[in-house]
C-alpha cells in the first residue's frame, strides 16, 4: 500500500515574493563559478572597450589628416611635375643659347680684334694730331716771329736786298767764268739763277715790277762793270 503522505517541501520552494509570486532564484541552480564569471565579465568588458571610443576618435582624426596630407601631396606633385617641365624647357633653352654663343664666339673674336685695331688707329691718330698741333703752333710762332722781324722792312730795304743779290750773282758768275766753272748755258737751277729769281721776288715785294730779262740785263751790266774794275786793278 502506497503511502499518500505528502513529502516535506523545502523552505526555498515554499518561498514567495512580496508580490505573491514565487521567485526565480529558487528555479536557478546555484553555481558559484558561473556567477563569478558573469560578474567579472560584466565589469571587465566595459573597462576593456572603454578606451576604444577615444582611440577610434583619434584614428578618425589621423585618417582625416592623412586624407588632407594626401590631397596636399597630390597638389605638390602636380606643381613639381609642372616645375620639372619648366626646368626641362629652361635647360633646353639654355643649351640652345650656349650653342648660339659658341657659334658667335668667332664673330665676337673678330669684332674684338677689329675694335683693338680701331683703338690702335685712334691712338696713332691722336699722336699724329698732337704732333700736327705742335707743328702748327711752332709754324705759327715762327710766322709771328718773322712778322715781327720783317715789320721794320720797307720797299727800299727790299730793293737794296735785291741789288745786293744782283751784285752777288754777278760776282759768282764772274768767278765761275774766271776759273772755267761756268757751264755757258742758261740754267736757272744753279746758284746764279736762284739768286736772280730771289732778286726778282724781292723787287716784286718792294713794289717795283721787273721782268726776267730786265733783271738779267742788270745782272749782265753789273758783271761787265766788275770785270772792267778787276781789269784795271
Amino acid at each position: 500500500m502506497v503511502s499518500t503522505e505528502p513529502k516535506p517541501t523545502s523552505e526555498s520552494e515554499s518561498s514567495w515574493s512580496n508580490t505573491g509570486l514565487p521567485t526565480l532564484v529558487s528555479q536557478v541552480p546555484q553555481r558559484p563559478g558561473i556567477t563569478h564569471l558573469l560578474l567579472f565579465t560584466s565589469l571587465f568588458v566595459p573597462l576593456v572597450f572603454l578606451p576604444y571610443v577615444p582611440l577610434r576618435r583619434y584614428l578618425w582624426q589621423q585618417t582625416r589628416q592623412l586624407e588632407i596630407l594626401k590631397s596636399h601631396l597630390g597638389n605638390q606633385l602636380s606643381v613639381t611635375k609642372e616645375n620639372s617641365k619648366k626646368l626641362a624647357a629652361a635647360i633646353q633653352e639654355n643649351q640652345q643659347l650656349r650653342q648660339e654663343i659658341r657659334s658667335l664666339r668667332p664673330e665676337l673674336q673678330k669684332l674684338g680684334d677689329a675694335l683693338e685695331e680701331l683703338k690702335k688707329e685712334n691712338r696713332e691718330k691722336e699722336v699724329r694730331d698732337l704732333s700736327q698741333t705742335q707743328w702748327n703752333q711752332e709754324i705759327l710762332s715762327a710766322i709771328e716771329r718773322m712778322r715781327k722781324d720783317t715789320r721794320p722792312l720797307t720797299p727800299e730795304t727790299f730793293k737794296q736786298l735785291s741789288e745786293a743779290l744782283v751784285h752777288l750773282a754777278a760776282f759768282v758768275e764772274a768767278e765761275e767764268r774766271r776759273y772755267g766753272l761756268h757751264p755757258g748755258l742758261e740754267d736757272e737751277s744753279n746758284g746764279v739763277g736762284v739768286m736772280r729769281a730771289l732778286a726778282m721776288r724781292l723787287l716784286s715785294v718792294s713794289g717795283m715790277d721787273y721782268t726776267h730779262e730786265e733783271v738779267k740785263k742788270a745782272h749782265t751790266t753789273h758783271t761787265d762793270q766788275d770785270n772792267h774794275t778787276r781789269h784795271y786793278m
